[in-house]
């Protein structure tokens, strides 16, 4: 049964690491109020200048962080409700230091991690009239395969699964019990001795992969009815890979590859993460399945837990690209809303384990009947009630038992099906956003031929036009030309009389001529 709590922000603070003394002189500037300012520049707001729930600077050591954003969600774990704790940063930051200490087990500096063991621990020791069993998992995702860092086979391949009521789990995690805070610092170490890491320009000991460290609190008080809810709360410390640039990282091969799945990772991370800001807004769809990690991390994103997002930054200005963006996605991630919820369990295992006792008690009895020297004597009729309460009793035992089973068969294929559906519809989703795409493409083709075609109906009415005033043209010259030609025909003609008449003239007068010499 879950509790529903009023709707709460996303926390974010800032944690920032020492100066190193290559990387010169400190570009950023930290106020008391949770302000972050670039030194030597006008405050514009998202760019320049950032307002978060909490800022830490170099002096501020973990115990500090844990007390201001993390305390709170270890109480909400002893009281029933889900809490995340992010470390999210560039390589090389301080996200590793901030979430397990300067050294294995935290004793020179611990950790968030030990610190939230040694408070667990605390409170339990405070409460003797409750019961608490402690469990705790270590996971990984690496190149985007999850992995189990606590699994005895080696091999730690787990899957994800979703519960229709109690959300996104991993079926097959190994769960260590712990009854100690050395006991979680043991599994811990356990866990990080199996993790992937190697060596970069920028850290010599570089996480190549995203790990959740979970611990899960029942508490049941001691003396409560037999019908009475298990509170179950979890704390998550999740430790992000840092997103890397190959100009800081020298990152080659094997190393670049991984680098790569990193920073794809954190990108459908970011993405999700605007995608949440734009629903808190009323709009826009969140797609959790686009990688491993915002699937594992989908009930602590917007969902029914309680987080904490510490951005780990470098201060040098060697590093104000790579903590501009940090500092733009832990302002995009404080617009986040979480639903948290208490959860309480109710199932047949506290009916079963009531008639369970009953049955032990009636065996006592019956034991105590057939022992002579400490046993009681009890009227035939009262024995005969016990035999038979007794076997009514196992076989109601069995039958709740058998049910049971079959209901946890049930429900595993149920939620089988359910991931299968969802895959399937996840599916149909990205292949019906493709053809939307295609038939846009299709549209926007279509819309450029049809405007070519106009182009070209255009350009064949011009040369139509031209044509048809040729041919006039042509028609008119023709016209001109035979008139001219009959001209030409009736001047030959007067031409030729001329010279007739002329030839003649020209006769006459030699024959006038002649006569005059003659005489």
């Amino acid at each position: 049964m879950e509790t529903k709590l009023k709707e709460q922000q996303l926390k974010v603070a800032i944690r920032v690491r020492p100066l190193k003394d290559a990387e010169g002189a400190c570009a950023w500037r930290l106020e008391e109020d949770g302000s972050v300012y670039k030194e030597g520049e006008e405050p514009v707001p998202g760019r320049t200048a950032f307002r978060y729930d909490a800022v830490y600077d170099e002096a501020a050591d973990t115990r500090a962080v844990y007390e201001g954003v993390c305390r709170e969600l270890v109480d909400g774990a002893l009281r029933g409700v889900n809490g995340t704790v992010f470390a999210y940063g560039q390589t090389s930051s301080g996200k590793t230091f901030t979430m397990q200490g300067g050294d294995t087990y935290g004793a020179s500096a611990p950790g968030l991690m030990h610190l939230a063991a040694e408070h667990l621990f605390a409170a339990i020791e405070a409460r003797p009239d409750t019961d608490f069993l402690l469990r705790c998992s270590y996971l990984e995702v690496y190149n985007e395969q999850l992995r189990d860092l606590l699994a005895e086979d080696g091999t730690g391949d787990v899957q994800i699964r979703e519960h229709p009521t109690t959300g996104v789990y991993v079926e097959g995690a190994a769960e260590a019990v712990v009854t100690e805070p050395g006991g979680m610092a043991d599994a811990l170490a356990r866990g990080e001795r199996n993790r992937a890491v190697g060596a970069t320009a920028m850290n010599e000991r570089s996480s190549r992969s995203h790990t959740v460290f979970r611990i899960v609190v029942e508490s049941r008080p001691r003396e409560c009815a037999e019908d009475a809810g298990v509170l179950v709360g979890a704390l998550s410390l999740v430790d992000l890979a840092g997103s890397e640039s190959v100009r800081l990282t020298g990152a080659v091969g094997q190393r670049a590859k991984e680098g790569g799945k990193i920073n794809t990772s954190l990108l459908t991370l970011s993405r999700v993460v605007q995608q949440l800001g734009e629903q808190a807004a009323g709009k826009g769809h969140v797609n959790f399945r686009d990688s491993k990690l915002t699937r594992l991390l989908q009930d602590s994103l917007g969902g029914r837990a309680k987080t904490t997002l510490i951005a780990t930054v470098a201060p040098g200005k060697d590093c104000v690209e790579e903590t501009l963006s940090t500092l733009q996605y832990a302002l995009r991630a404080r617009s986040i809303q979480n639903r948290p919820e208490q959860h309480a369990r109710y199932h047949g295992k506290a009916i079963v384990k009531a008639h369970a006792r009953e049955v032990d008690e009636l065996q006592r009895l019956l034991a105590c009947q057939r022992d002579k020297n400490g046993g009681m004597m009890v009227p035939k009729e009262q024995w005969e009630s016990m035999q038979g309460e007794l076997a009514s009793r196992r076989a109601e035992l069995e039958e709740l038992g058998e049910a049971l089973a079959e209901a946890r068969e049930k429900s595993v294929l149920a939620e089988k099906l359910l991931d299968d559906a969802r895959e399937e519809a996840d599916a149909q989703r990205a292949r019906a956003a493709e053809a939307e795409a295609a038939a846009k493409r299709l549209e926007a083709e279509a819309a450029k031929a049809k405007a070519d075609l106009e182009r070209e109906k255009a350009a064949h009415a011009d040369t139509r036009s031209i044509l048809e005033a040729t041919r006039r043209t042509e028609t008119a010259l023709l016209a001109s030309g035979a008139t001219l030609q009959e001209r030409v025909g009736a001047c030959a003609g007067d031409l030729d009389a001329c010279a007739t008449e002329l030839d003649g003239c020209c006769a006459a007068a030699r024959a006038t001529a002649e006569a005059a010499s003659a005489a």
